[in-house]
């Protein structure tokens, strides 16, 4: 299916904007009760555009933009409510789809306006003075901020480009056979175009500086570390080891880690818990991540907010201090799983990790999950730390967390770190910001690089308690009439005791008998 029938609205604002850190956001009074509506002709699926239009929501997520969704197809839009309006043209054969559109809403909007793939209106494109040309089947890289010559696009794939414009232009594409330079996007006053946007870490960086200028949000992003996907049998050596290198280097790091919902006081569960309190002390923060839930994993959607308390609780109890939850797209979008609605409910930080596919993610009968403030715009480290531009700083449109699996061998950790410093990416400490996470037992929270639980500083420690390996890990069986059948034991003991003396009394007698009698 190219085209759905139906919208499906996404809130992609915190419902409350109490803990509001230095992350970019829109003012209170702007964000309130409008947003930005995304109204596309296809998702793409099965073509390289597929996955834009999430990547688009990731992104006004990350900005602190509220965001709506619909099809063109869709009888009455109400663009009129709307701070903003993003056109995502991906199929340009759907022509007929997108001359409806025109004509029965577009033509009657006056707000700000983004065009995104083919055929932008004349209207607007006069307003930036754009001309677009057509590539030819070349390679294509980007330049934009910090990064450096990173691929777009396949090899042989034709895509639009800016060949004039009179706006402010962002990025640059080098075309590498025919030697031409355009920009990325452009901006004029409240209308913009990205000739072709595709769902990869370079290009959302980019779209995220086209959007910021268009929507005049104030402020710098930051870039961070973090860590995924690790758990108690995780190389504990490794991991602190890990920890040791990165406060040596000087690199603030996040590790995100799974949940862990049964066997929390076994030892194991305690090494694992003293490993990540010494993290903290190397600098460190943490971030829980979303369950897997599935039938085959053996974790259900019910209780999932009562379970993940039970976890919070669990890490807050040892002195380790969670700021935010890490969740991949898949689980987000898909409202059965019960993340969006009560896995993050003690949480005000989300970090949506980018979709290992796409088909599907947006399907308009699934009810509008509950989206939280996403501070950090999650990219893989592979995708964008090679492209960076080593030895000078770039303001950032987002705060960026660089997403990386944890490493399996003490080998690959020095050369990965050493390739951390060789970026001179500035790293920041998460911890500096203002997070907080509430469970019904415990308050949570970080300020200016203090930890606290209930009110009370988190004091750091780099020693390790030692955890007792004497574990019980099956309870007893209880036992019913144990002390009668302790005095029936003793009553046997002593009757066969008894019966044990007479014997040998009887014995001896005999034998003396038996003496007397036939050996005179």
């Amino acid at each position: 299916m190219r085209r759905w029938g139906r919208s499906l609205e996404v809130s992609l604002l915190l419902a409350t904007l109490l803990f509001l850190p230095h992350h970019i956001r829109l003012a209170a009074g702007e964000a309130g009760g409008s947003g930005v509506m995304v109204v596309y002709d296809s998702l793409g699926l099965g073509t390289p555009n597929e996955g834009n239009v999430e990547s688009l929501l990731r992104l006004l997520g990350a900005l602190g933009v509220p965001a709506s969704i619909h099809s063109m197809d869709d009888e009455d839009v109400g663009l009129r409510a709307n701070r903003g309006l993003i056109v995502v043209r991906n199929a340009p054969e759907l022509e007929d789809s997108y001359s409806r559109f025109e004509a029965s809403e577009l033509a009657r909007y006056d707000g700000r306006y983004l065009h995104v793939g083919f055929g932008m209106p004349e209207t607007y494109a006069d307003m930036l003075g754009l001309k677009i040309g057509m590539s030819m089947a070349e390679p294509a890289k980007l330049t934009i901020g910090p990064i450096r010559m990173a691929l777009l696009g396949a090899a042989g794939e034709r895509l639009p480009y800016i060949a004039e414009t009179y706006g402010h232009t962002f990025g640059r594409i080098a075309w590498l056979s025919t030697g031409r330079q355009t920009p990325f996007g452009a901006v004029n006053g409240t209308v913009a175009t990205v000739p072709f946007f595709r769902a990869d870490a370079a290009s959302e960086l980019a779209m995220a500086y086209v959007l910021k200028d268009w929507m005049q949000l104030p402020g710098e992003g930051k870039p961070y570390l973090l860590y995924k996907d690790i758990y108690p049998f995780t190389n504990l050596d490794l991991l602190k080891g890990t920890a040791d290198a990165l406060y040596a280097a000087g690199i603030p790091f996040i590790y995100s880690v799974r949940p862990v919902y049964a066997n929390t006081d076994y030892p194991a569960m305690h090494r694992y818990l003293e490993a990540l309190r010494v993290v903290q002390a190397r600098n460190g923060a943490i971030f829980a991540d979303a369950p897997n839930v599935s039938q085959v994993a053996g974790i259900q959607s019910e209780n999932l907010a009562e379970k993940t308390e039970l976890f919070l609780n669990v890490l807050g109890e040892a002195g380790v201090v969670p700021l935010g939850m890490g969740v991949s797209a898949e689980l987000y979008w898909q409202a059965a799983s019960g993340i969006s609605n009560e896995g993050l409910l003690p949480f005000d930080t989300l970090v949506l990790y980018p979709p290992g596919r796409t088909a599907g993610l947006l399907r308009p009968e699934r009810p509008a999950p509950r989206l939280f403030d996403s501070s950090m715009l999650a990219v893989r480290w592979s995708e964008l730390g090679p492209y960076w531009e080593a030895g000078r700083r770039y303001p950032l449109p987002v705060d960026v967390a660089f997403v990386t699996e944890f490493y399996e061998s003490e080998q690959e950790m020095k050369t990965a770190i050493q390739k951390l410093q060789d970026s001179w990416i500035p790293f920041a400490d998460y911890k500096g910001g203002t997070h907080e996470t509430l469970t019904s037992n415990h308050r949570m929270a970080s300020k200016g690089g203090i930890l606290s639980i209930d009110g009370e500083q988190v004091v750091f420690s780099r020693s390790e308690e030692v955890v007792n390996p004497d574990y019980d890990y099956r309870d007893e069986a209880p036992r019913s009439f144990e002390r009668l059948f302790t005095v029936q034991n003793y009553i046997y003991l002593a009757i066969i005791g008894l019966s044990l003396v007479l014997f040998g009394v009887v014995l001896l007698v005999g034998y003396r008998i038996y003496k007397r009698k036939f050996m005179k």
